[in-house]
């Protein structure tokens, strides 16, 4: 499948804002090159910074996980990303126990662990 017809989710790393992840030449912006425009990327702050804490951060990701899952999605975490997408698949699995089973999931979401930390 060409990476231009997937989504991208990214959770970064520890202190990582939201101005920093939308940022001009940020995260999304060099991610959107690669997978064919803003709207097919989803990103995260941290949920160790500076922002406004989203209570429901886990709940959203796990949506937009399960959202593209079938149709494609690379789940992207650096660091100590790794660790909420840990929680992430908690939240998926009390949502739908065998959603992370259905072989049509298995074969179109690739997750790519950079540096975990805590997974």
């Amino acid at each position: 499948m060409n990476v231009e017809q997937r989504h991208c989710l990214f959770v970064p790393g520890m202190t990582a804002t939201n101005a920093a992840m939308t940022a001009e030449l940020g995260i999304k912006s060099g991610l959107a090159k690669a997978y064919g425009g803003s709207e097919n990327v989803t990103v995260f702050n941290s949920i160790v910074s500076t922002d406004e804490p989203n209570p429901e951060r886990f709940n959203h990701m796990a949506d937009v996980v399960m959202s593209h899952a079938k149709s494609g999605i690379d789940v992207v975490a650096h660091s100590l990303g790794s660790e909420e997408l840990r929680r992430v698949l908690k939240v998926i699995r009390k949502k739908e126990p065998t959603f992370l089973d259905d072989p049509q999931v298995k074969e179109n979401t690739y997750f790519v662990l950079i540096g975990p930390s805590g997974f």
